[in-house]
């Protein structure tokens, strides 16, 4: 048996490369960063981490970031819980934003979480070097 505290396994995806921008204009960029596995306990949780360098070239509107769940192929879910307001700033910068999630299920659900980068109005926004994380824990 596992103690609380746990940890029953980790994923994570990133894109590496400095020179690529992704674009946010006025809309949710899904899907940068796509992880998928398999539930290992029906009464775990998961700690989502997501972190990019963010640009911005107006502070009008709002930046933030977040993620959407599918579980066993299922609808999405994107609900107002899974993201974050991530500041203004017309210079690039590292943000981050950190989830608890309780999805409910049963050992062996498959579990997909894709990030979500939103821009609220059209100044051009743009991330790079974003990276996902995913804690299973019980």
């Amino acid at each position: 048996k596992m103690p609380a505290g746990s940890v029953l396994q980790v994923h994570h995806d990133t894109l590496t490369d400095n020179n690529v921008s992704q674009t946010i204009n006025n809309t949710t960029l899904y899907g940068s960063l796509d992880i998928t596995f398999y539930r290992k306990s029906a009464n775990s949780e998961f700690i989502i981490l997501m972190d990019a360098v963010q640009y911005r070239p107006s502070t009008s509107g709002e930046n933030k970031m977040g993620y959407r769940y599918q579980i066993n192929d299922g609808d999405w879910v994107f609900e107002n819980r899974q993201w974050k307001y991530t500041g203004d700033s017309i210079y690039w910068y590292r943000v981050a934003a950190n989830f608890r999630e309780g999805f409910t299920g049963i050992s062996g659900d498959k579990i997909r979480i894709q990030s979500a980068f939103i821009n609220t109005v059209a100044t051009t926004s743009s991330i790079r070097t974003p990276s996902l994380t995913v804690w299973e824990i019980k």
